[in-house]
């Protein structure tokens, strides 16, 4: 990524103009006015166009500028390139012409330039068997559009009126104005009658503009979506709710509400993750109010609506400025695990707390409540597990009349539900948390950790157990079906958060499932390298290319390998840059459908390397990075 190309993607045209001028390379790394049409500034395009940059450059997907400007919306930008003489035809593997993933303004735009584009105007107006057969009412012709062949509607004739301020009427530009009214009759053949006041772009849009809006995930709202946004692996169904999400969703834990973080989110959401998870205690508040940021964008450009996205928030945990609020200082049921981290499940508490989260989320509704790991409370000096269950309780009745005021459609938990270490062996029994539940409730959602280091959500018996993780009846720890299982069993559907950070034992440090090398690892690069290679061995080429295991890109397998598994309805991964967001979309979306039985298999060989590497050394000062701890290797 050189500064030329960093100025592009951010819209500094000054700062491009004199990168140029001072001779950076138009075409190092990547083109630089692809990444102006990824970004979205028509001044940038313009400049790179005016220092003669190449107007047909492609990446490696064969995809040109005004490719990604129409797939972005960025109208403007797509109305230099075409004014520049962009290829409005050229096709890319895929991803057909501009036109064909375009809507709003920027397809009426495209479409008064496109003489071809009756052989490919299907787009996202279309699905499944409906699409041949309209295609066949609308056959190319001389002229831009060609003529809609049927009784319906008139043909469309362009170029019959000059309008639009610039050029003649042969300009695509002059005819934009006929176009936006005459557009309505070439969508009649494809998408059948509009509805009395739609306007041109609702017709284009492949957000199905006919059905009503509301103020919350719905069934079609989301399977719409994720029709027309996929990232390579299938949707999953929130079971009681018929919601469909991605396997993978965006998990907001340290988001800021800075450009970087909103960026990545909107990547995200652009590249097929439609659910989103966040908490008001998540950098004080910051992450919800960037996810609303995000959302406003979003709506308003009309790029997603609000029933195609699931938001999750929560509610127990108290840090920051929270902490100062005159309400928590009296309120009966706080309990005060340090100075600066409380945790209340009273019902004031709640109500109070989702009144901010809906303020800047900028929401009426969110989709799930979680209540935040309420085993938590048990590190206060006066609160026992069977205190945490009465609250639970209170807060569940409480939850009700929020799903009656329309202010969450449902409700869960967030939590260990196993003991992570022996220092914290308090954990939630999910059998029991449901004896709590009123009639006809909506609790519908569980949050639990799963990774490489804590699989037991997978094939260890839920129940209750000791710090040490043994079962404090060994009977039921024998006969009892693990978390996942038991969930599946009572209809819930099952969130994985902290896919990537493993806790083992009473090590100091995490295990991260990652390339990189944080500060508190307990793996050293190589340790990380020889885990992909066999993670990516293991999974057959689900994963990559076996003659090139080791990619560095460790985060993205897991990912890929943990969302694959059977009962696992969604991973949470923390992406708040843009090139983490890419590299966990594109190894999803390149690479082939990874087996349940394959993914499970991974895991628990994975898990026992990890056991193998730090079981004998659980109790040395360097926790098994010391080298004769190792393995020799991991075939």
């Amino acid at each position: 990524m050189t500064s030329l190309l960093s100025a592009a993607r951010g819209g500094h045209a000054e700062v491009v103009k004199l990168l140029v001028q001072a001779g950076a390379n138009m075409e190092d790394g990547s083109d630089a006015l692809l990444h102006a049409a990824s970004g979205g500034s028509a001044q940038v395009a313009a400049a790179l166009l005016g220092a003669k940059a190449n107007i047909e450059t492609v990446n490696e997907d064969e995809v040109t500028p005004l490719l990604l400007a129409a797939y972005y919306g960025h109208t403007e930008v797509v109305r230099v390139l075409i004014e520049a003489g962009a290829d409005v035809n050229h096709n890319a593997p895929g991803w057909g012409c501009a036109l064909d993933s375009a809507s709003g303004d920027t397809a009426v735009l495209l479409a008064a330039a496109a003489p071809r584009a009756g052989e490919f105007f299907s787009y996202g107006s279309l699905d499944g068997d409906n699409a041949e057969a309209a295609l066949r009412q609308f056959t190319p012709a001389a002229g831009v559009l060609g003529a809609a062949t049927q009784p319906q509607g008139p043909a469309l004739e362009v170029g019959t009126e000059a309008t639009g301020s610039s050029g003649s009427a042969s300009s695509p530009l002059s005819r934009l104005g006929q176009m936006a009214r005459t557009v309505g009759a070439l969508c009649e053949p494809i998408c059948g009658d509009l509805g009395s006041g739609a306007g041109p772009s609702s017709g284009l849009r492949p957000a199905a503009a006919e059905e009503p809006a509301a103020n919350r995930a719905t069934p079609s709202g989301t399977a719409r979506y994720l029709d027309r946004n996929r990232i390579g692996l299938p949707a999953k169904t929130l079971e009681r709710s018929g919601l469909k999400v991605s396997p993978v969703g965006f998990g907001c834990h340290r988001v800021e509400n800075c450009p970087d973080n909103r960026n990545a989110l909107t990547m995200a959401i652009k590249c097929g993750c439609n659910f989103i998870d966040v908490a008001p205690n998540y950098t004080d508040g910051g992450a919800e109010s960037a996810v609303g940021a995000v959302l406003r964008e979003l709506f308003s450009a009309g790029d997603v609506r609000r029933d195609e996205l699931v938001i999750s928030t929560k509610v127990g945990n108290i840090v920051g400025s929270a902490l100062k609020k005159a309400s928590l200082q009296t309120m009966p049921g706080v309990a005060k695990v340090r100075d600066d981290v409380w945790h209340c499940l009273e019902p004031a508490w709640i109500e109070e707390e989702l009144t901010g989260s809906l303020e800047r989320l900028g929401l009426e509704c969110v989709d799930v409540l979680l209540l935040h790991c309420p085993e938590f409370a048990t590190k206060a000096s006066d609160i026992d597990i069977d205190e945490v269950y009465r609250r639970i309780q209170r807060a569940f009745v409480h939850l009700e009349k929020e799903v009656q005021s329309g202010r969450i459609a449902r409700y869960g938990i967030t939590a260990a539900f196993y003991p992570l270490r022996p220092t914290d062996p308090e954990h939630l029994l999910l059998d029991r948390v449901l004896e709590l539940l009123p009639s006809n409730h909506h609790f519908e959602v569980i949050q639990f950790p799963l990774n490489f280091a804590e699989p037991h959500p997978l094939w260890v018996g839920h129940t209750a157990r000791g710090g040490d993780g043994a079962a404090i009846d060994q009977e039921k720890g024998l006969e009892a079906p693990s978390l996942v299982e038991m969930a599946k069993n009572h209809g819930i559907s099952t969130l994985v958060n902290r896919p990537l950070d493993g806790l083992y034992k009473e090590m100091r440090g995490v295990l991260r499932f990652s390339s990189d090398v944080p500060m508190n690892s307990e793996m050293q690069s190589e340790d990380k390298d020889g885990m992909e290679q066999k993670l990516t061995t293991l999974c057959k080429g689900s994963l990559g290319d076996l003659d090139d295991p080791v990619t560095e890109n460790l985060a993205a397998k897991t990912v890929k390998c943990l969302a694959s598994l059977d009962g696992v309805d969604c991973v949470l991964v923390g992406m708040r840059q843009v090139d983490y967001v890419a590299s966990v979309v594109r190894l999803l979306s390149t690479t082939p459908v990874l087996s349940p039985e394959v993914a499970r298999s991974a895991v628990k060989a994975l898990h026992e390397t990890v056991e193998m590497w730090f079981c004998m050394a659980s109790g040395e000062d360097d926790h098994g990075t010391a080298k004769e701890w190792r393995l020799p290797s991991l075939g």
